[in-house]
């Protein structure tokens, strides 16, 4: 029994080992950790401490009233292997955010993943009670979800495909393109407009990429069951032969 779940253990932990992630510490500013503070509009920029605070587990955002400047935060994206699945999680709410405008939609708190060529991800909006759930080509996903309250984000993309898949609180509420890259060609979370500012907590971000299960590691794995049965039904038999 012990050898076979060193082995299950081996051949499933080698697979999970592929998995590459890049997460948010929310107990310290962002650029402490290795995130670099930027404009993702591109304007320019105010004081990092004047738009982002460390709260109680989470980092609060309030962007209110500083115009077109769009802070925010990227990280490489380089440890994310694109060609497998990529996952974002979030838990986020916004308190406030400015009108949502034609040319910036519910950018003001977004989160994603970039290259020179594509992006995913996806905005959050609360224009006093108006709320809104907006994906990267534009795509409105929600406007019934209450994004004043904390909630748990997952966007599931495939690159290769073109797809992705989002889920509020492990409930699916819609599916969408990868959408046409912006130039950042990085992992960014923050104020994503030129309009539109927010104010609102990031409790927790994080970037993954993870390869499906291989036809290897299932085939070896069913291999080991087959092993272990065939030594289970070889044990009942040498008892069942020495009690004759």
């Amino acid at each position: 029994m012990l050898k076979w779940t060193v082995a299950l253990s081996y051949i499933l932990g080698s697979t999970a080992a592929a998995s590459t992630s890049v997460n948010l510490d929310v107990t310290q500013l962002p650029s402490s950790t290795g995130w670099t503070y930027q404009s993702l509009a591109p304007i320019t920029l105010p004081p990092e401490s004047q738009v982002f605070s460390v709260v109680t587990g989470a980092i609060a955002q309030n962007s209110i009233g500083f115009g077109e400047t769009g802070p925010g935060y990227t990280y490489p994206r380089t440890s994310i292997d694109l060609s497998q699945p990529v996952t974002l999680l979030a838990r986020a709410l916004v308190t406030q955010s400015e009108p949502v405008t034609a040319d910036n939609g519910a950018y003001a708190l977004s989160f994603g993943i970039e290259t020179l060529s594509n992006s995913v991800g996806f905005g959050l909006a609360n224009d006093g009670g108006t709320f809104r759930i907006q994906d990267n080509s534009g795509q409105i996903l929600s406007t019934a979800i209450d994004t004043s309250q904390f909630h748990d984000y997952r966007m599931v993309a495939d690159f290769t495909a073109g797809t992705y898949t989002l889920f509020v609180d492990n409930v699916q509420i819609g599916t969408g393109i990868v959408a046409a890259g912006g130039g950042l060609d990085a992992i960014y979370f923050g104020d994503g407009t030129r309009s539109s500012n927010a104010k609102g907590e990031i409790a927790a971000f994080e970037v993954s990429s993870s390869p499906e299960p291989s036809s290897v590691a299932l085939l070896g794995t069913g291999g080991i069951l087959l092993l272990a049965r065939r030594r289970g039904v070889a044990r009942r038999y040498r008892l069942t032969e020495s009690a004759l």
